[in-house]
């Protein structure tokens, strides 16, 4: 237990950073934008071609990662679901049910806890999840928000996403079977070198800001909690489900695997969403919007933190 806790104070300590920093003011909001966009840019990216050049690839990754799609649909109608009972009933629960900010928070929590080198299986889960997002979540938050029409307009981010093109850079050399080029060739080594470093500086980044966005507004805690409660039934009710059903019966389960699920299933809801929220609807869903995902994304690492102290 007591390695386990060494392991996950780092969290605890960036994330209480970040807020101190914000507390202090020792960094604008518009720095941290700053920071932010670094990280989402070229960081995470490092992270992640990283994690997809070295990973030992199995062919049948490819299915899990598309059954993460299905899942997350699954969620998604799940979350929709929850808008026939009364006392639940929020225009918010579809979306703040399903899918997780699996770079922003997922990468860090898990790589501190399990090691860079078991990032592989957590980055095909990732990857499933990333689909799903640009390819569904988005294209229905837009139709349904701006009350607009399909449009694959939508669909152009998914290859413009930094992220994106990281991994797939990244399983395309693993693939092709030249990831060695990157320490046998000079130039490609250096290359190599500068990603690893971007790449290191990733975690605390991600975590100083997460800690540096932690304010939640009590005025609408009442709706907070009831879409807390919403996603937290829904992400782990139908997601265990759907592991016994489906995962646990199609692919080779390890306890690696076990629990990149798990930490998967822990993850808040995007970090994106209060934006687009924002811009098709009221301030008052906005700040209802934000407020449930930072005070989901407190109760993820909680969560995470006494899972990882008491079971691992």
């Amino acid at each position: 237990m007591l390695g386990m806790f060494s392991r996950v104070m780092p969290v605890m300590v960036l994330f209480a950073l970040g807020y101190l920093i914000r507390q202090k003011n020792w960094l604008s909001i518009e720095g941290m934008g700053g920071v932010k966009k670094v990280v989402i840019n070229f960081a995470l990216p490092a992270v992640l071609f990283k994690a997809f050049l070295t990973m030992d690839f199995k062919y049948e990754y490819i299915g899990l990662s598309l059954s993460i799609v299905i899942l997350l649909f699954l969620m998604y109608l799940a979350g929709k679901a929850f808008n026939l009972i009364k006392g639940l009933r929020h225009l918010l629960n579809p979306y703040i049910s399903t899918a997780f900010s699996f770079g922003l928070l997922g990468i860090p929590m898990f790589s501190i806890v399990f090691g860079e080198e078991n990032l592989g299986i957590f980055s095909v889960l990732g990857l499933g999840n990333e689909i799903f997002v640009w390819f569904i979540f988005y294209t229905i938050l837009h139709m349904h928000l701006n009350d607009e029409k399909f449009s694959f307009k939508h669909l152009a981010g998914f290859f413009k996403s930094p992220v994106i093109i990281a991994i797939f850079i990244g399983l395309f050399f693993n693939l092709t079977g030249m990831t060695s080029v990157f320490t046998t060739n000079a130039l490609l080594n250096g290359i190599y070198r500068s990603v690893s470093y971007m790449a290191n500086v990733a975690t605390p980044l991600i975590l100083l800001s997460i800690g540096y966005s932690m304010d939640i507004n009590k005025k609408y805690m009442a709706p907070t909690l009831r879409l807390m409660f919403v996603r937290f039934v829904v992400t782990f009710g139908i997601g265990y489900a759907f592991k016994f059903l489906v995962i646990d019966n199609l692919f080779e389960v390890t306890p690696i695997m076990n629990y990149a699920y798990m930490t998967f299933l822990m993850l808040p809801p995007l970090f994106s969403l209060p934006l687009f929220v924002g811009i098709a609807r009221t301030n008052e869903d906005e700040e209802i919007a934000s407020n449930a995902v930072v005070s989901y994304t407190a109760f993820s690492l909680v969560m995470f933190i006494l899972v990882a102290i008491v079971f691992l």
